[in-house]
């Protein structure tokens, strides 16, 4: 059907949310998490997290269809290939896939529980939604399969209204348009950290883009003297900003 702005698209009622605040609840997700924090391991507030690992070796877990459905994460840098991830050597990328493999080994460790952990996590970095000004965040089924769309683009927004989680649309649309949400203003480095993917023409609207490169280039010691108003003193290099993207200059 038709839809305009203000129209509820989604509602799903709270039972059928995995909260951070429900995850907590479980005693195998709070005995996990005191374990880690035991061990001075920042758990980086897992539990939903734990909790979707922990359905995903319950069967009788009322999460544990969900777990299943969630389906592979093997698009994510952090699952690729080692001769993948080496063609990331020499950008910021790189280092933000081997930084997050360190963290998730280590808070799996902690946790005593097997790479599947990294899968979890995986998922929930990549689906969760956060609402009421940051406050809550939760997985929320059907409406983490919509796919993104530019910010300003977007069909949707969200919000917890009452006992439910609530998409709105903001814009009109027709029957057979594809109803998009956001994940927020993010360079293609992060995009493909978190969901696997990055956008052909992005322009990050939060600040620096992280789809550029800071190149130091060493300067003959007979040129510092003349390197400008715009150089630091003393500075023996000159920095050059690359930026990639079509209108690039």
């Amino acid at each position: 059907a038709a839809f305009a702005p203000g129209d509820v698209l989604l509602r799903v009622p709270e039972p059928l949310l995995l909260t951070v605040d429900q995850a907590a609840r479980r005693p195998d997700v709070a005995d996990a998490l005191q374990r880690a924090r035991s061990s001075g391991v920042s758990t980086n507030d897992g539990n939903l997290a734990l909790a979707l690992y922990l359905a995903g070796g319950d069967a009788d877990c009322f999460w544990s269809p969900y777990r299943r459905a969630l389906g592979g994460v093997d698009h994510l840098p952090l699952f690729w290939p080692a001769a993948d991830v080496a063609l990331l050597a020499g950008s910021p990328l790189a280092e933000d896939v081997a930084a997050r493999k360190d963290d998730v080994t280590a808070t799996a460790s902690a946790l005593g529980l097997d790479d599947g952990f990294a899968v979890a996590e995986a998922h929930v970095l990549s689906r969760a939604f956060e609402f009421d000004r940051g406050k809550r965040r939760a997985m929320v089924p059907f409406a983490d399969l919509l796919n993104t769309n530019r910010h300003q683009d977007r069909h949707v927004d969200f919000e917890y209204e009452g006992d439910a989680f609530v998409m709105r649309a903001i814009r009109s649309g027709v029957v057979g348009d594809e109803v998009t949400d956001s994940y927020g203003p993010k360079s293609n480095a992060r995009y493909l950290l978190n969901y696997g993917f990055a956008l052909e023409d992005n322009n990050d609207e939060a600040g620096r883009s992280r789809d550029d490169a800071c190149l130091d280039v060493a300067l003959p010691e007979h040129l510092r003297a003349a390197r400008g108003h715009a150089w630091l003193p003393g500075c023996p290099a000159l920095r050059i900003r690359v930026v990639s993207g079509d209108d690039a200059a």
